[in-house]
């Protein structure tokens, strides 16, 4: 038997209730009846045109194309961070902290990525919060 044709509206609403169920993604979709692979394979196509999927039982839909960009600037540093072992709050915290002093020095900007020596000095582990606020923080080591 073939699966049943849904529309993206559709498909959001199945998510929506997956996501607010409690049920893992796989034990929600046997129970429905939707193969995992169907439902998983959605959620990224869906993602890929700019629609938030919820983590719980809220649903935001951008499906500007500026939206879109953003989503994809955002997907981008978070997984690179998460590539190069850091502390995903801590990281997006130092960027925004440092980013206006060094936006037009582009060695203030390599020492931003998440490679650089000084973020990975910054950002791993269990960071004190508190301890790096704007009137705390050490200069970038510019090269």
């Amino acid at each position: 038997m073939r699966n049943k044709r849904r529309t993206d509206e559709e498909w959001l609403s199945l998510i929506q209730q997956c996501r607010s169920s409690g049920f893992s993604d796989r034990v929600w979709c046997e129970q429905n009846d939707i193969s995992i692979n169907t439902f998983y394979n959605t959620v990224t196509r869906l993602r890929k045109k700019s629609c938030m999927i919820p983590e719980t039982d809220r649903l935001i839909v951008d499906t500007s194309e500026a939206g879109a960009g953003a989503s994809a600037v955002m997907y981008s540093i978070v997984e690179t961070a998460k590539a190069n072992n850091l502390n995903i709050f801590q990281y997006l915290y130092m960027v925004l902290l440092y980013m206006t002093d060094y936006m037009n020095s582009s060695a203030g900007i390599e020492q931003l990525m998440p490679w650089s020596d000084f973020i990975k000095e910054q950002c791993s582990g269990i960071i004190d919060v508190e301890s790096t606020v704007p009137e705390n923080r050490i200069p970038l080591p510019c090269r």
